[in-house]
């Protein structure tokens, strides 16, 4: 009788164990992906910020390059 009652107990709180653990993965699961998707967001976002201030370096370069053939030019 004491047996099959511990028995009983311990099912019920193996399956408590499992439901609060599918909870958890779940959870971090879902966290994960928010996560990713921001990283994925942030990467993209810095991607394009570097590429503006490579063309922008460029343009930089490229003038210069033409003010400085100006100055040659004239001596």
């Amino acid at each position: 009788m004491i047996a099959e009652i511990a028995r009983e107990v311990f099912d019920q709180a193996s399956k408590k164990m499992d439901q609060s653990s599918k909870i958890f993965d779940e959870r971090l699961d879902k966290r994960l992906e928010k996560n990713e998707k921001a990283l994925k967001k942030e990467m993209k976002e810095r991607s394009k910020t570097l590429e503006q201030e490579m063309l922008a370096s460029e343009q930089k370069r490229r003038i210069l390059k033409n003010l400085l053939k100006k100055k040659c030019s004239h001596l």
